[in-house]
């Protein structure tokens, strides 16, 4: 038959065929419960038994990141909804979230008005960031509506409603074990990453071009840790791997290795 062919963005094609290995895919056939149950549910059990770990919406602008991760209420409230009923579905752990974003280099509380910029410490944590408990599937819905809606976003030609900064969901789960203490804790990073956008497509320019640009930088260092961290050759110390380089790479780096 004719050989393989890549249809470009600009409708073109091209002989380069470039091959992926995949763990799995799921069409447009499947909904976000299929996603979970294949993609998430043993990380987050995981989580429950004290390691921590991160999830991550990862793509182009307009791909469906944000409804993926946070959903609706038809859909159990996405990735986080589910990831909630999981962790909080009798296991008598105590749960509390936090919600932050990173806007360029800047990290912000969405749980909090007009929240001041947050620095993020050597070992990822975010000095002064905000906690709250939560209890139910309803309470993280709650928290998600008043977060999303303090978040950076734009109108542009890949989308209407373009994410402008990282956010940054964090399940802190605080379990005893089966035969009494001690405590085990462990964190699980919900990631709604800002679209990767190529800027003569989307049309930005002034402030919408910088923040492309940031994003674009931003997960190029996240594509250099994933890859650091996925190398046979990686070195035994911490800072053989480059979280320092990014904001985003440093708040994720106790849940990536």
């Amino acid at each position: 038959g004719a050989p393989a062919a890549v249809i470009e963005s600009d409708g073109s094609t091209s002989g380069d065929v470039r091959p992926f290995a995949l763990d799995g895919v799921f069409d447009e056939e499947r909904g976000t419960a299929a996603v979970y149950d294949g993609a998430c549910r043993e990380l987050v059990a995981s989580v429950a038994g004290g390691v921590n770990g991160t999830i991550l919406c990862y793509g182009m602008t307009g791909s469906g990141k944000t409804h993926t991760m946070f959903g609706s209420e038809a859909d159990g409230g996405g990735i986080v909804g589910l990831a909630a009923s999981q962790l909080l579905a009798g296991s008598g752990a105590e749960v509390e979230c936090s919600f932050v974003q990173l806007y360029g280099t800047q990290c912000t509380d969405l749980l909090v008005e007009d929240g001041a910029p947050l620095r993020i410490r050597r070992d990822g944590v975010v000095d002064g960031r905000s906690s709250r408990p939560v209890r139910s599937q309803a309470d993280v819905a709650a928290l998600v509506a008043e977060g999303v809606a303090r978040r950076k976003t734009c109108s542009q030609r890949l989308n209407s409603a373009s994410s402008r900064s990282h956010a940054v969901l964090a399940f802190h789960v605080t379990s005893a074990a089966a035969d009494a203490p001690p405590t085990r804790s462990a964190t699980l990073m919900c990631v709604d990453l800002a679209g990767a956008e190529r800027v003569k497509e989307s049309g930005v320019d002034g402030v919408a071009l910088r923040e492309a640009r940031a994003i674009n930088t931003s997960l190029f260092h996240l594509v250099r840790v994933v890859d650091a961290l996925a190398s046979p050759r990686r070195g035994r110390a911490r800072e053989a791997v480059p979280y320092a380089d990014s904001p985003l790479t440093l708040l994720l780096s106790g849940a990536l290795g």
